[in-house]
C-alpha cells in the first residue's frame, strides 16, 4: 500500500473512532436524560368535538388561563364575572374543590366546566358554537 493511501486510511479509522467515541457518550446522556422523571407533567383532558378541553401543567402556584374562540368572550369563575379571553390570573381555591368556568357571548351557546384546582397552571379552552 502507498504511503499516500496509508494516510487515508489511518484518517478514516482515526475519524471513524472519533465519531464511534462521540456517539457513546451521546447515547449514554440521552440515556440517563429519558431516565430521569419529567420536570413538568402536563396532563391533557381530550378536547370534545368542539375543540374544548382543560390542560393541566404541575408546577408551584396556581394559574387559570381561559381562551375561547371566538376571542372577547365573556369569563366567568365560580359565578363571578372576572374578564374576557384571552383571560388569566392567580388561581384562589381550596386543594381539591372544583370550580366552574363559564365562557359566553351573545349569539352563542355557552361553555361550561368544572376545573378541579390544583398546583400548577389550568388552561381552559373553548370553541363556541352560534345559537340557534
Amino acid at each position: 500500500m502507498s504511503a499516500p493511501n496509508r494516510r487515508a486510511m489511518l484518517r478514516l479509522a482515526a475519524a471513524l473512532l472519533s465519531f464511534a467515541a462521540t456517539t457513546a457518550v451521546a447515547i449514554s446522556v440521552v440515556s440517563r436524560r429519558l431516565a430521569r422523571p419529567s420536570e413538568s407533567k402536563e396532563i391533557i383532558i381530550a378536547p370534545t368535538a368542539a375543540a374544548e378541553g382543560l390542560t393541566f401543567i404541575a408546577g408551584p402556584g396556581r394559574v387559570l388561563i381561559v381562551d375561547s374562540v371566538p376571542e372577547g368572550s365573556r369569563v366567568l369563575v365560580g359565578g363571578t364575572a372576572v374578564g374576557a379571553t384571552p383571560w388569566s390570573s392567580d388561581w384562589k381555591c381550596e386543594p381539591g374543590a372544583a370550580v366552574e368556568v363559564r365562557v359566553e357571548r351573545p349569539g352563542f351557546k355557552a361553555f361550561s366546566t368544572s376545573a378541579p384546582c390544583q398546583d400548577g397552571t389550568t388552561r381552559v379552552s373553548a370553541t363556541l358554537t352560534k345559537a340557534k
